[in-house]
């Protein structure tokens, strides 16, 4: 037979179980900001941080070599600019050769824009940005794929399928806000300075401590 005095009031109950609450969610917190996920070649030996893709990688329409630029400065850490305006995922299969041979920490990948821009086949522009990211990381790097507007969910279909860190579609947000962008498809610096703080969150994630 319990004893009456130690049995919990109701209003302590109600304390209680809010205590728990308050904890799980803080718990939580913790390790959805501190918790790696799955992300292929993690951790890693290697050092160098490289942003691979088309203009947007260039940092065309903008200064400071857009995004990488500035995100150089939010995470304090080196970036080697690899953008090439214009390149579909198709022309920059035959590039990933001089990214791999650099042995990489971190590929910074962002393509698909001009094959939007182009009508490619959403299958097609599939096959070929597995391709780039399968071929780095086979090379012992990690890849953070980079989403930007055309194809729903092909890049976190490809992040997902080859278990690479992923950044929701980058120009969220920008598109069509004169605010942010210099013409209709490349930011500004205003522009590329949002972009790179999207992505400085994952990438800070995987530099080296």
């Amino acid at each position: 037979m319990y004893d009456k005095k130690e049995l919990l009031e109701p209003h302590e109950k109600v304390t209680l179980v809010l205590i728990v609450i308050v904890v799980g969610f803080f718990a939580l917190m913790y390790f959805m900001k501190y918790k790696t996920p799955t992300i292929s070649n993690y951790p890693s030996e290697r050092t160098l941080v490289v942003a691979f893709g088309d203009s947007l990688v260039e940092g065309l329409g903008g200064t400071n070599e857009g995004f990488v630029g500035y995100l150089e400065e939010l995470v304090n850490y080196d970036i080697e600019n690899m953008g090439n305006s214009g390149e579909t995922t198709h022309e920059a299969l035959a590039r990933v050769k001089d990214v791999t041979d650099k042995k990489p920490r971190i590929v910074l990948v962002s393509l698909g824009g001009n094959d939007f821009i182009q009508r490619r086949a959403e299958a097609d522009v599939k096959r070929d940005l597995n391709k780039v990211v399968s071929q780095i990381q086979d090379s012992g790097s990690m890849v953070v794929l980079l989403g930007v507007p055309g194809y729903k969910d092909l890049h976190k279909e490809v992040a997902q399928s080859q278990n690479a860190a992923y950044v929701h579609n980058i120009l969220s947000g920008l598109i069509t806000n004169p605010n942010y962008m210099s013409d209709a498809i490349h930011p500004n610096d205003t522009g590329y300075q949002k972009i790179a703080q999207k992505i400085e969150p994952t990438l800070e994630k995987l530099l080296p401590n």
